[in-house]
């Protein structure tokens, strides 16, 4: 047997500490693979196909990409593999796929010359009416996995689903803590799920929402046509960026509305957050103009924006008047530090200048007589 088990269960321990921080879990991965003498590893939703909605070693990440560019369908031997992956727990190669078939069949040539040979697929739970599944792969030179080996992995099975669920719980969490601070904040905004599709629409966008913007068929549309396509786009690139997105500045889309003044949707991807794990990983802030309001939640500036802690004191500081030689005296920072921090700010907010910048923050707060106010119209959004 090639697997080594001390080093597998070591990688395992370290797959509890990438489910509370994301960052870790590419190099989870990587431990992974050389603990079973595999050539790489994949986490992914079996059943749809979507850049970005998974997480893989470096040397096949863009296997991915590729297989949904060329436009590969599942066939036969999906819907078999999945059958046993649900009935199982585990599933390899030679059970769903005979050798022949890496012959004559174009799909596992086009695996073939990526380096893939044998699998081995571990479910590891239901999320989100999908089955996600770990994918452990070898080389044609590696060989198979062996009967004892899958013993062995599917012994530690348990292990992978209790990681997974708590990446889930995790990720959901502080998804929960960002609604409730937006509802504090009493903005308006729109969530979205790794497909672009609504997910939850709160209070304050509810009461928005109507014949120039609203949600139909779990997507965020205009009636014109152009600007629904600038809306699809919009978010589209959003989730292009992947997780580590949030830094990137936000999309925005104007919404054009008779005989008032115009909406801007603010199209942001949510820090921190793997799309596998998340029902949610994007936002849609929508800005409407007037209303004066209580300063912004400094927590909805780090969650929408990922703004550190240090650049949401000086935003906050900005948005009172401050200079930045004043945030610099109070701060104990020297000026060309916190000259620094605006231009991260600035690059992460999508603003250009330090009035449009104080014009986003105000945007962002609670209009007067809703401060404190309780409307339950905002929920999920359900089929």
């Amino acid at each position: 047997m090639r697997i080594d088990q001390q080093r597998l269960e070591r990688a395992l321990d370290q797959l509890f500490d990438a489910a509370i921080d994301a960052a870790p879990w590419v190099a989870c991965l990587e431990e992974l693979v050389a603990a079973t003498k595999s050539y790489a590893a994949m986490v992914v939703p079996f059943d749809r196909r979507i850049p970005h909605a998974a997480i893989s070693t470096a040397n096949i990440a863009p296997l991915r990409e590729e297989y949904i560019r060329l436009g590969w369908m599942p066939g036969e031997w999906q819907a078999k593999a999945r059958a046993l992956l649900v009935r199982d727990g585990i599933v390899r190669t030679h059970q769903y796929a005979p050798d022949e078939a890496f012959e004559r069949h174009e799909f596992y040539r086009f695996l073939a010359g990526n380096n893939i040979r044998y699998s081995c697929l571990i479910a590891l739970y239901d999320a989100f009416s999908e089955v996600l599944c770990l994918g452990l792969h070898r080389h044609p030179d590696q060989g198979p996995f062996t009967d004892e080996e899958a013993a062995v992995l599917a012994d530690m099975r348990h292990r992978f689903i209790e990681a997974a669920r708590l990446a889930q719980r995790v990720s959901q969490n502080r998804l929960s803590g960002m609604i409730a601070g937006f509802d504090i904040a009493g903005t308006a905004d729109v969530f979205f799920d790794a497909y672009g599709k609504v997910t939850y629409v709160n209070a304050a966008a509810a009461r928005v929402l109507g014949n120039e913007l609203r949600v139909v068929d779990k997507e965020l549309r205009s009636q014109n046509d152009a600007e629904s396509f600038r809306i699809r786009r919009a978010i589209q690139e959003a989730l292009a960026q992947g997780n580590s997105g949030a830094g990137d500045p936000s999309r925005l889309v104007s919404i054009e509305r008779p005989g008032q003044q115009p909406i801007t949707l603010r199209i942001q991807r949510i820090a921190g957050l793997f799309d596998l794990f998340a029902s949610s990983v994007g936002v849609c802030v929508i800005e409407m103009a007037g209303g004066q309001a209580s300063a912004a939640s400094p927590d909805v500036l780090k969650r929408v924006f990922g703004l550190t802690e240090q650049e949401t004191q000086i935003a906050t500081r900005l948005c009172e008047g401050l200079s930045l030689r004043e945030i610099s005296e109070r701060s104990g920072r020297s000026y060309e530090t916190v000259r620094t921090h605006v231009k991260s700010i600035l690059h992460k907010t999508g603003t250009s200048r330090q009035g449009e910048l104080i014009a986003l923050m105000a945007k962002m707060r609670v209009p007067d007589g809703h401060a404190g106010r309780a409307d339950n119209r905002g929920g999920r959004v359900r089929n």
